[in-house]
């Protein structure tokens, strides 16, 4: 059974700034490192992020510019 998802939202990863809504998942047209912040406040490098759609089991908050090599970056709830 395909999860469904109700949003959606292009990222540009930030030292700063948060995303609009936490996400559930992270769809990358290039794969590579996405350093991330969670709800619960924890920074996490996630390596080797493949592209496509990627199930972190995470809600996140942010993803970092600083170590983030992957592109094409879309968050997904």
């Amino acid at each position: 059974m395909a999860i469904r998802r109700k949003r959606a939202i292009s990222i540009t990863p930030s030292d700063t700034d948060d995303l609009a809504f936490p996400i559930t998942a992270l769809y990358a047209e290039v794969g590579g490192d996405v350093r991330v912040m969670t709800v619960g406040g924890d920074d996490v490098i996630i390596p080797g992020i493949g592209t496509g759609v990627q199930l972190a089991g995470l809600m996140i908050t942010r993803v970092f510019a600083t170590d983030t090599t992957a592109t094409g970056l879309v968050g997904l709830r």
